[in-house]
Formats: C-alpha cells, structure tokens, sequence
C-alpha cells in the first residue's frame, strides 16, 4: 500500500511530517515522494514525526536514509522526531544513527527549527559588523 496523505505543515524551509502509525502501512515510498517534492520546492530541513509507529520495514529506512542524503547535498538536514527506542537502536546498530538529528517530539523540533534561525540571525549580524568594520580604526583604539 502507498499511503500519499500524510499530515504535513511547512514553516519557512521547514517541513513537519506526522508519520507516526500510518507509516506502518506505507510499503510503497508514499512518504519518500512526498518528502521528494518539499526537496524539490526547496525545503532545507524535513522533520519527521514517528510516534506511535510499531515496526520499522525496510521502505522506511530507505526512504529516511534516502532523503537525509539529497537534503545533505542540497545543504539541509533530518530531523527525527518521537522515534520508539526499536528505531533508534536499529539506526545506532547499523550505523547511521549519526546522520540524523534526534529530538523527542515535533514541538521540540520546532524550539530547535526557531533556534536555528536565531543563531543563524547572530551569525549574520557579527559577519555583517565584522566586515564593516573590520578594517576600520575606530575599533583598534
């Protein structure tokens, strides 16, 4: 079965997955497609939310490991979020745990997705006074 309507919302180049128990039945890649297209329409960050899920098949893994490499080379990142301990200890045991970001649920993705933006804010603004002032005198004084 390929499920094709997962729940989903976007903020800014975040898109939020609600994955949980309907994942089980997706056996065809529905979510991976689905995860494809907010790629493709330039999304940097894919957060997906695996709570209630009750078996990790293989259309699962390869759609996670699958997608967390395309976001990686179009400069993003996957997040993972309210995953049941069987996933992360299946992820950890065949080595890939690491690629991914681990947070408890949803809203915590959203705290770290708003932090992100925060620090990203900071860095711009100490480039932005470093280079308007990094050759004045003013400053060495």
């Amino acid at each position: 079965m390929k499920i094709k309507n997962y729940p989903y919302y976007r903020v800014d180049k975040t898109t939020y997955f609600h994955a949980g128990r309907m994942v089980d039945l997706d056996l065809q890649g529905g979510l991976e497609d689905l995860i494809d297209n907010e790629i493709d329409s330039g999304t940097k960050r894919i957060v997906v939310g695996l709570n209630g899920m009750r078996f990790f098949h293989s259309t699962l893994a390869a759609c996670l490991l699958n997608s967390e490499a395309r976001l990686r080379k179009a400069g993003g990142e996957m997040v993972i979020a309210g995953a049941p301990e069987f996933v992360k200890r299946t992820m950890q045991q065949t080595g890939v745990s690491r690629l991914f970001i681990w947070v408890a649920n949803l809203r915590e993705a959203e705290r770290i997705s708003s932090l992100s933006k925060a620090l990203e804010y900071n860095e711009l603004v100490h480039e932005t006074f470093e280079k308007k002032y990094s050759t004045n005198s003013e400053l060495i004084g």
